[in-house]
């Protein structure tokens, strides 16, 4: 039980302390939970990673024959594929939902800011920990297979909850992209149903792959360029308000919209 709960306490602290170091640097360019949460989750991959690469290396020291594809091959297979999407990427983007929420909330009581933060660290250690722990490890019995069998039995649960949290910080993410729309952007360069597509990446596509059916791919094309237009001026709304960089994003949505009128004609 030791290196279950050594793991956790070490490693998610030094990385979660990485997180704040990186916000406290570049404060400004954190502006919703969501941006915290995919910082947390590239914090994470990086030392799964290296994490990776080391067990690799001692897997290739400990191999019984002088085999050089199996001992890779088995830890690309167990850490990297079964492993991989409820690892330290997830556990880490879990603990910065906290962090992010913390940063975020300024207008929210600091104890409840607090309380969020801890509670989100306490959840991904506790993940961590249910990984690393020895329990259910009769599951499946032994060999590679038992060990794969085992990695989704665990993994599942960590996963179900990473989603849910990431799920909630798209919705979060998504309300605030609207909010900063409505307040600085007209309906001649954003119609109120690309205010709705706009805040959801499934809605976006769906809406390229029909004008891909109806008009062709250049039309799709021209969609997606305004698209991202639209989502640039928002940015740009966010950040600077609406000053002569918004105005000039204004410009290009207007040139682009002209440019899809033409290619639907």
């Amino acid at each position: 039980m030791g290196p279950a709960l050594a793991g956790p306490i070490n490693e998610e602290t030094l990385k979660v302390l990485e997180l704040i170091l990186l916000i406290m640097i570049a404060r400004t360019q954190f502006r919703t939970i969501l941006s915290v949460v995919v910082l947390g989750a590239m914090i994470g991959l990086g030392f799964q990673i290296v994490e990776d690469l080391l067990y690799s290396v001692n897997t290739a020291i400990q191999f019984p024959n002088t085999n050089q594809v199996a001992p890779v091959a088995l830890m690309l297979l167990v850490r990297g594929i079964f492993s991989g999407i409820w690892s330290h990427a997830l556990y880490t983007s879990v603990a910065a939902f906290g962090i992010g929420y913390f940063f975020t909330r300024r207008h929210k009581p600091l104890v409840q800011r607090t309380a969020i933060a801890v509670g989100s660290f306490v959840l991904a250690w506790s993940m961590h920990f249910f990984w690393n722990s020895p329990w259910l490890q009769n599951v499946g019995g032994g060999g590679v297979s038992g060990i794969l069998v085992l990695s989704v039995v665990k993994g599942i649960p960590v996963l179900a909850l990473g989603y849910l949290l990431w799920r909630y910080a798209g919705q979060e993410e998504g309300s605030q992209l609207r909010a900063v729309a409505d307040h600085y952007i007209d309906d001649d360069l954003m119609t109120p149903e690309e205010r709705d597509s706009l805040t959801s990446l499934r809605e976006r596509r769906t809406l390229r792959k029909h004008m891909k059916k109806a008009h062709g791919r250049k039309a799709a094309w021209t969609l997606h360029r305004l698209q991202r237009a639209q989502l640039h001026m928002i940015r740009v709304c966010e950040e600077q308000g609406a000053g002569l960089p918004a105005a000039r994003a204004a410009q290009d949505i207007t040139a682009l919209r002209a440019n899809l009128a033409t290619a639907t004609s």
